[in-house]
């Protein structure tokens, strides 16, 4: 037999997908893993806070809010309330 099989490489290798190259646009290229891990951390720390101090309808909000960035109307839809529901509870 012999070494390399034809199309030996191409079974073992894994499908990939081409991704349109704009979804890395707001990846920042000027700091390293190291510093996007700890604001990982950190991010993670304050969500953790959030959900101790609030009740769960407040954090989650908050939360949906401010690091998912969505607008006070795709929270509601997402919660099923009204918007100014969730920009009251929001306050």
């Amino acid at each position: 037999m012999c070494w390399p099989r034809p199309g030996a490489a191409a079974a073992g290798r894994r499908r990939t997908d081409p991704v349109d190259p704009v979804l890395f646009c707001d990846i920042r290229s000027d700091v390293g893993p190291a510093v996007t891990t700890v604001d990982s951390i950190e991010v993670q720390s304050a969500v953790d806070l959030i959900g101790r101090l609030l009740s769960a309808a407040q954090a989650e909000v908050l939360i949906q809010r401010t690091v998912a960035d969505l607008s006070a109307g795709e929270v509601g839809e997402l919660m099923g309330r009204p918007e100014s529901w969730v920009r009251v509870t929001q306050q």
